[in-house]
């Protein structure tokens, strides 16, 4: 059980250390842009715990739209992961044009 632990914790101390280094590598609007997408993101997955997991409708699109019962794992990836994904390839296109 420790040598799991201890495994676990190599992991995450290099992955959080590979983290630290890329934040750094960003300009301050990168930076700025990392801390809106990170509390949006914590925003839509507070939203996503709270809700009961309903799929009949895309939130806000119903007739009567309310986050408990509308919002599910598709309007989590839509509004709170796609952000990044427009964010990452954004920067890997942004370094591809440089490095030409």
């Amino acid at each position: 059980m420790s040598d799991e632990k201890d495994q676990l914790n190599d992991i995450f101390s290099k992955v959080r250390q590979k983290l630290q280094d890329e934040i750094k590598k960003l300009n301050d609007n990168e930076r700025k842009i990392v801390a809106i997408l990170s509390g949006w993101m914590i925003l839509h997955l507070i939203l996503l715990i709270i809700s009961d997991g309903s799929t009949k409708y895309f939130w806000p699109f119903d007739k009567n739209p309310g986050i408990n019962t509308d919002y599910d794992f598709s309007e989590f990836s839509i509004y709170g992961l796609v952000p990044w994904v427009i964010f990452v390839l954004y920067k890997f296109l942004n370094n591809s044009s440089k490095n030409n």
